[in-house]
């Protein structure tokens, strides 16, 4: 048996054109996929960060809506005035819509257990907040209205009354 060995000198010249064209076409093939694997990459990178920057603005928002509803709700407390209750639940109706956006960012799921606990908080407050609401309301936001206004008739009456009696012991 021959072993034919095939060197450099043995091709001819045309054949090693070939071959060498070949080598140079398939190198730049390569080339070229590994160029576009890594611009996909990249790209893939960039829309992810672009997410991530989207998250980060929605946690701002929604610290900026847990501030105006504890600002809603201490400004009704301390003024007892009802705008400050539909103030408050607007900014917790805010708070609510960045749950939501932060739901369609999170894509991996990450944060799926984070926001349901947020979401049970934000009802939990927003019961507590209505029930506050209703019980100072109930008892009046002035002296005039409520349960304290109720009140206030009843023992204007009873001092015409004594009054109309005449008692000054009663007064006393």
């Amino acid at each position: 048996m021959v072993v034919i060995m095939l060197t450099i000198g043995n091709i001819t010249v045309r054949n090693r054109i070939v071959f060498l064209a070949i080598c140079a076409v398939a190198s730049l093939f390569l080339i070229v996929a590994a160029f576009m694997v890594s611009g996909a990459k990249v790209n893939e990178v960039r829309l992810k960060g672009a997410r991530y920057d989207d998250i980060i603005l929605a946690v701002r928002d929604l610290r900026i809506a847990a501030l105006e509803m504890r600002r809603g709700e201490k400004d009704f407390l301390l003024r007892q005035d009802a705008a400050y209750v539909a103030a408050t639940r607007s900014a917790i109706g805010n708070a609510g819509q960045v749950l939501d956006r932060l739901a369609g960012l999170d894509q991996e799921g990450d944060l799926k257990g984070r926001i349901a606990a947020l979401r049970q908080g934000l009802t939990g407050y927003s019961a507590a907040f209505d029930h506050l609401a209703a019980n100072i309301t109930a008892k009046g936001l002035g002296i005039e209205d409520g349960a304290q206004g109720a009140l206030r008739r009843a023992i204007h009456l009873v001092e015409k009354r004594i009054d109309a009696l005449g008692d000054e012991g009663l007064r006393a």
